[in-house]
């Protein structure tokens, strides 16, 4: 009779002892879903910086190449001294929608900023130089993917295409006529682009999070329209930024809705 008490006694503490372990087990937490409550909207904004290169700064006078000291292929002057890049403060504006809790679709206006390119050609012993002004904007489509780090810290990765709006305008021999130098006339222009994104998002609170995003952009070509009774210039001039990229970085929010 003992025994059987012994062992009804032991029995009863390893079952309470195996209870008291489950209780103790931390639980398992499933991926978020979005739900009804789940803030499903979302807009960014941003500001920065963008860094431009152009391929190439074409410099085309049909008739100038018979007198210039530069190299030439057929109505284009190879410009002396180039510069290619410049950079310029850039902005971003995005609304986006969550598709789930990783994903996402967004539509984003951005802002490019002003970027000037420059050569020189010479004519008569004289270093003319040919400066290209662009400035340049877009609208663009694209998906992205969130990837949670921490409970705060994020990584954000997207693609996206739409379109550049590319002005151009510029300037010939303004370093040595300042105050009466000639001008190419300007030309809109509307390109295909895309680009792509990485940045770092940190969760200030359930609907803000502070995000810094860097990005790359091609945004085709930018040109001038071509010379006709334009003073001081040949008919048919005219200067060419080709494949524009721009690399950017942005510090903004997120506010989700």
């Amino acid at each position: 009779m003992k025994i059987l008490v012994i062992a009804a006694t032991a029995l009863s503490i390893s079952t309470t002892l195996a209870v008291a372990a489950d209780a103790i087990v931390a639980p398992v937490i499933e991926p978020a879903a979005i739900t009804t409550d789940s803030p499903r909207w979302f807009i960014d904004a941003g500001v920065g910086g963008a860094w431009s290169n152009a391929s190439a700064l074409h410099f085309i006078n049909p008739i100038g190449t018979a007198f210039t000291e530069n190299a030439v292929s057929g109505d284009r002057i190879h410009l002396n001294d180039t510069d290619k890049k410049d950079s310029s403060v850039a902005a971003v504006f995005s609304v986006g929608y969550m598709l789930a809790p990783n994903y996402y679709v967004k539509g984003s206006y951005r802002y490019f900023g002003q970027h000037d390119y420059s050569g020189n050609a010479t004519f008569g012993g004289d270093d003319y130089d040919q400066d290209l002004r662009v400035r340049a904007h877009g609208v663009f489509v694209g998906a992205g993917y969130i990837h949670d780090l921490t409970d705060r810290f994020y990584l954000d990765a997207f693609g996206e295409i739409g379109a550049s709006f590319m002005k151009a305008s510029a300037k010939q021999g303004e370093n040595l006529y300042p105050d009466d130098f000639a001008s190419f006339p300007s030309k809109s222009q509307t390109n295909f682009a895309g680009g792509l994104g990485l940045g770092v998002g940190y969760k200030v609170t359930e609907n803000v999070d502070f995000t810094v995003t860097g990005t790359y952009h091609w945004l085709g070509k930018a040109e001038t329209n071509k010379t006709l009774n334009v003073q001081y210039m040949n008919d048919g001039e005219m200067l060419k930024a080709k494949n524009i990229g721009v690399a950017g970085v942005t510090a903004g929010i997120r506010v989700k809705f």
